[in-house]
């Protein structure tokens, strides 16, 4: 049974806040969810990137990808 992985990491953006890529990347994840059918079992990996230029929350985190995602 082969184990796949998908990474995806926007670097180099004019600005180092990166949420509309990662809004963008959720969008096509749960499409590729959705798309898995008829089987028992699903993993998704999740890799967290620390940013330390700023403070920042989880909350914050969440409400600048959802703002994107229209949510």
């Amino acid at each position: 049974m082969p184990v796949a992985e998908i990474v995806v990491v926007p670097l180099g953006a004019a600005s180092p806040s990166l949420s509309r890529y990662v809004a963008e990347v959720e969008k096509v994840i749960r499409l590729c969810l959705f798309q898995v059918e008829g089987v028992l079992r699903v993993s998704t990996t999740l890799k967290i990137d620390e940013r330390r230029d700023r403070p920042l929350t989880l909350a914050g985190k969440v409400r600048a990808v959802e703002e994107k995602l229209g949510a």
